[in-house]
């Protein structure tokens, strides 16, 4: 919210159940290249179906954060 990223103080980022992901450059920087989010979606998807972890990726999402693709929750079971 500081950054002017997030609209809403009703995160599950605040409450700890979700977090974004941003592949940076070889100076620290974030990359926004769409087909690099989507192969870390990919792993963290692979990663969390091995361990049976639920996970929502924001790249699914539709409406007011459409195409979220930095975006990664925990989902209810």
């Amino acid at each position: 919210m500081a950054w002017g990223w997030s609209r809403t103080p009703e995160s599950p980022h605040r409450t700890g159940s979700a977090v974004d992901l941003w592949p940076l450059d070889r100076e620290g920087r974030v990359f926004f290249d769409p087909q690099t989010r989507n192969r870390i979606a990919a792993a963290l998807r692979k990663a969390a179906a091995d361990l049976g972890v639920p996970t929502c990726w924001g790249g699914r999402f539709r409406g007011f954060k459409d195409m979220d693709r930095s975006h990664f929750e925990l989902a209810a079971p």
